[in-house]
């Protein structure tokens, strides 16, 4: 999409300093759309971060970045520099921080929450259909960490052993038996009675499966 719709971007997933992150963002401060993906030691980073919350937002209609202890010998930057540049940030996860929460204050957010058919069907629309096939006829809303890697490993495997490729991927393909149970219709007691876990444990289970957040 970022490909269709901006010419001027960029990407970068390995930045976790705030010397790093201070020079990256100069070199990209006009006009450019700056994608990080996954960068969760970006964001625990308390230095890099406060470099990173500059860039995203300012009281006044410019955003200042300013940093004295990152000059650098490779990069002809200043010490301080206005940003006129747009940030996506991509993550799994937010790590568990009051730095998580400042970001997000700053952002316009979307969280992506794709249930188990709204992935199967989007692994036909990317991905090998005889694989995707097989996938789907070994798979259920209890099949543990079921994502669209899981697909892209699958494949990895039919490449490298066209004959055995069905075998190689069982092993990923591993049920998480509590939800399993409930995937099969058991009330609440009847679960109760075949994993002698709790009626709380049940509906928290319960709801995962009513949530089921995939993460692309």
């Amino acid at each position: 999409t970022i490909e269709k719709e901006k010419d001027n971007y960029c990407y970068q997933s390995g930045i976790s300093t705030q010397k790093d992150m201070f020079e990256y963002l100069y070199q990209n401060r006009e006009g450019n759309v700056i994608i990080f993906d996954d960068c969760i030691g970006l964001i625990s980073n308390a230095y890099a971060l406060s470099i990173l919350l500059s860039a995203l937002w300012s009281s006044t209609n410019k955003r200042v970045i300013n940093c004295n202890s990152t000059r650098s010998d490779k990069v002809s930057c200043p010490t301080k520099y206005i940003f006129n540049s747009k940030i996506i940030v991509i993550t799994n996860k937010m790590p568990q921080s009051e730095y998580a929460d400042v970001v997000l204050s700053r952002c316009l957010t979307y969280n992506l929450h794709l249930n188990y058919n709204q992935l199967i069907k989007m692994m036909y629309l990317i991905g090998d259909k005889e694989v995707v096939d097989y996938i789907k006829e070994n798979s259920s809303e209890a099949t543990k960490n079921f994502d669209l890697r899981l697909l892209k490993k699958a494949e990895k495997f039919k490449e490298y052993n066209k004959n055995n490729w069905k075998e190689l991927i069982k092993p990923m393909l591993d049920v998480d038996e509590e939800l399993w149970l409930i995937v099969q219709g058991l009330s609440c007691q009847e679960w109760q009675e075949k994993t002698s876990l709790s009626r709380r444990t049940y509906f928290r289970r319960k709801a995962e499966l009513m949530r089921q957040p995939k993460s692309l």
